[in-house]
């Protein structure tokens, strides 16, 4: 694997998940919908709302932990720390 052209303080990173996640307040994601919401990386997990409906989606993991299940918070605030 190649290292980056630049340092990771001075590049951005984007983490992608399909669970549907929101912060609270925002506008919940509807059957169909093929947009994105954007978590700020100073978003508590507690403040976090998982609005994803499906018959065959298991939401147990996502209710226990979401930085272990769909968004690794501790990730998010490495990269913004830039490291």
């Amino acid at each position: 694997m190649d290292r980056p052209a630049a340092p990771l303080a001075e590049g951005r990173l984007a983490l992608v998940t399909t669970a549907g996640l929101h912060v609270r307040g925002d506008r919940p994601f509807v059957a169909g919908e093929t947009r994105y919401r954007v978590v700020p990386t100073t978003v508590e997990a507690t403040d976090l709302v998982q609005s994803h409906t499906s018959l065959g989606f298991d939401r147990t993991a996502i209710r226990q932990d979401h930085a272990a299940a769909v968004l690794p918070a501790r990730r998010r605030r490495s990269a913004a720390a830039g490291r």
